[in-house]
């Protein structure tokens, strides 16, 4: 799977990594090791026309504006493989981008990802996901509880993260907002 992601800033992404080092240390939760770069994503596909996807995506983001989301809480994505992870906010600017997002990105995708369309999208950071089993979700859920993940975080890029079966996730692009149009708020 690929993905166009925003990569955190710098302060919320040293957190990120911590925390990922403190759930592998405390409860064996390696999974985040596969894509091991703190980002939200904003669509993922099996495949994709890099070439029209790059231009796509560079014209987004040099015509748009650095805006600030909010995460509160905990929140688990349940099934067979669960995933535990940061709830990001979902205002009229963020759902605005990535409505924006999305129809630059779709036309050039192949299986991207129906949990990513705009009816469907539920923004988030991902703490643990791959390996999350019973014993291991309780020992997240006991170690981060108690935390409220009150974070402003600064979306300021757009990447593109490669991940071939069986490799890490790699960041192909990182390309900074560098205009002056901001979603509609």
């Amino acid at each position: 799977m690929h993905a166009i992601v925003t990569l955190l800033d710098a302060e919320n992404y040293a957190q990120m990594e911590a925390l990922w080092r403190e759930l592998e240390f405390e409860c064996g939760l390696t999974g985040i090791a596969v894509t091991p770069i703190p980002h939200i994503s904003w669509h993922i596909a099996a495949e994709y026309d890099f070439k029209r996807l790059e231009n796509r995506i560079a014209e987004l983001a040099e015509h748009s504006k650095p805006f600030t989301v909010r995460t509160r809480g905990l929140g688990l994505f349940t099934g067979v493989s669960p995933v535990v992870y940061i709830p990001v906010i979902k205002d009229v600017r963020l759902a605005e981008f990535h409505r924006m997002v999305w129809e630059a990105s779709y036309p050039t995708a192949i299986g991207a990802s129906p949990y990513y369309a705009p009816d469907a999208w539920m923004p988030h950071i991902t703490l643990a996901h791959g390996d999350v089993d019973w014993p291991k979700l309780a020992c997240a859920m006991e170690k981060l509880a108690s935390q409220t993940f009150d974070w402003e975080v600064r979306l300021d890029n757009l990447a593109l993260v490669y991940q071939y079966s069986g490799e890490v996730g790699k960041i192909q692009n990182k390309i900074p907002f560098e205009g002056e149009i901001e979603a509609n708020e």
